[in-house]
């Protein structure tokens, strides 16, 4: 038993060792650009080896988003949770601020936000699929509680749904200000910038117009 213990520690250890460098050279690369040649001899171990802990590089940066999304959510929650009471006209500022400055703080969470539907999850068997979906439901369903209790014009439920839209709304700015470098190019060298996208400008106008307007027509019901 107590080898096993060690073992099972060691397995632990090397696997989040692989996670940190993926995530070290996610800073600085794109998605693509990374192979698991690469983070196997970063980590020090054989290709192989990886394959013993992430079957595809899909399942590596899905995991690796798992875990930043649960630092993310852990940060908003503290922030809701000790955020003092705010007037009753400012509950949206005070909550829009939380959540902007959270993902400002966090390029890399929405770069891979960016590309979890179309890439992440299309290469990862089922256990992996369910397991992701509900770490991501408890966390949503968690945080969103906290939402509804800062905004309480939220009925019960709708505090996940404004997670869920706020992952929509963060996947499609990233997008469009992330764009590739021919088109980077183009804006830069004629007056185009009306395409020129600041996400966290964009972040903040954007769901605060969506908070007031869940505000308005909950106080029309």
């Amino acid at each position: 038993m107590r080898r096993r213990a060690i073992k099972d520690e060691q397995k632990q250890e090397r696997r989040q060792a692989l996670l940190d460098v993926a995530w070290e050279l996610f800073q600085n690369t794109s998605y693509q650009a990374i192979t698991i040649n690469e983070v196997a001899e970063r980590a020090g171990l054989a290709k192989g080896t990886v394959y013993l802990y992430f079957k595809t590089k899909e399942e590596l940066f899905l995991s690796l988003q798992g875990q930043q999304l649960a630092a993310w959510f852990a940060e908003v929650n503290a922030r809701l949770q000790a955020a003092p009471a705010a007037p009753e006209d400012d509950p949206i500022v005070q909550v829009v601020e939380i959540l902007c400055e959270t993902l400002k703080q966090r390029p890399g969470l929405t770069r891979l936000l960016a590309i979890m539907h179309t890439v992440l999850e299309q290469n990862i068997d089922f256990e992996t699929a369910l397991h992701f979906k509900q770490m991501l439901l408890g966390h949503v369903t968690h945080t969103g509680a906290l939402l509804e209790q800062r905004l309480p014009f939220l009925t019960t439920g709708q505090g996940a749904q404004i997670i869920l839209r706020i992952n929509a709304l963060a996947i499609g700015l990233q997008h469009m200000a992330d764009p590739a470098p021919v088109v980077q190019r183009v804006l830069d060298e004629h007056e185009l910038q009306m395409f020129a996208i600041d996400f966290a400008r964009e972040f903040s106008t954007t769901l605060q117009t969506l908070l007031y307007g869940v505000q308005y027509l909950s106080s029309r019901s």
